[in-house]
Order: structure tokens, then C-alpha cells, then sequence
């Protein structure tokens, strides 16, 4: 094997990464060119006690920051679902604390007719959260997790368009 073979197979690897990596960016790039960035103005969703309140209901597909802000008294979260059912009748199981006894009732995230896409965790009351979501066209329900709050209105649509 002459000098010149060797140093060929000694840079295949290189090589190989940075097709890879070429690969990968243009994949980025071409999701980037797929979803538009929405404006640069957070979409707020209030949340009372106990009712969701977007400031939009519908969106362009794309980038949205959600900006939640917990106007209750109570803590909050916010989940981020794609469905086509009727945000008032999502699927529903108990909600159990670690000795097993029932501490009320939660929307049922991991059910078939459902797509959880993203969640703001529990944040306290008077609190704000942000986070930025990447949404295909579609409906989507905002809601509360917090047993029973679901159950007490706190949902809400969205619907996101191309």
C-alpha cells in the first residue's frame, strides 16, 4: 500500500463525519423552511380557577412561544395536545397518590386518540413560564392536568393552520 492509500483511509473517517453532519444541517434547514417562524410575540394563555384563556385560538403553523401565566390562586400547568376530539370530552383516568388512593381525575395523555406535544410544568400561582413549541397543522386542546381541574373547564382550542 503506497504512502498516499494509507493517508486516504486514514481520513475515510473524517470524511464520513462531516457528510454526516452536512446531512443533518440541511435536514435542519429544510424543517426550518417547512415552518416559518410565527412572530416574535408569545402566544399568552392565562390560566384561572379554573378556565384556560388564550389570547389567540388560532395559529399559523410553525414556532409558538406559550407564554403561561398563572392568574389563580392554586398551581397550574399547562399540557399541549393534538386531538380531534371534543376538547370538553377527552379520555379521562384516576389520578393516584403513592399509597394507591384515589386523589381525583386527570386527562389521559398515553390514550390512543391523543398526542401529548408538549407541557408546561406545575408552577405556582402569580408565576409565568414560557416555552417555545413546534406545531403542526391541526387542533389542539390547552388545558390543566392538576387532578380535577380538567373536570372544573380548564381547556381550551387551538387550532393551528398551514
Amino acid at each position: 500500500m503506497t504512502h498516499r492509500t494509507t493517508k486516504l483511509h486514514a481520513l475515510m473517517p473524517f470524511g464520513f463525519i462531516l457528510m454526516t453532519m452536512g446531512f443533518a444541517i440541511l435536514g435542519l434547514s429544510q424543517q426550518a423552511l417547512s415552518h416559518p417562524a410565527l412572530p416574535e410575540t408569545p402566544m399568552q394563555v392565562t390560566l384561572k380557577d379554573f378556565s384556560v384563556h388564550p389570547n389567540q385560538t388560532t395559529v399559523k403553523a410553525g414556532w409558538v412561544t406559550f407564554q403561561a401565566v398563572n392568574a389563580g390562586t392554586t398551581t397550574h400547568e399547562l399540557v399541549i395536545l393534538r386531538t380531534d376530539l371534543n376538547p370538553a370530552s377527552l379520555p379521562q383516568m384516576e389520578e393516584k397518590d403513592n399509597n394507591g388512593i384515589v386523589t381525583g381525575h386527570i386527562v389521559n395523555e398515553k390514550h390512543a386518540a391523543v398526542k401529548p406535544i408538549e407541557e408546561i410544568e406545575e408552577f405556582p400561582a402569580g408565576a409565568r413560564k414560557e416555552k417555545k413549541v413546534l406545531l403542526d397543522p391541526g387542533r389542539y386542546v390547552l388545558f390543566c392536568n392538576v387532578p380535577e381541574h380538567y373536570d372544573k373547564g380548564m381547556y381550551a382550542s387551538l387550532l393551528v393552520e398551514n
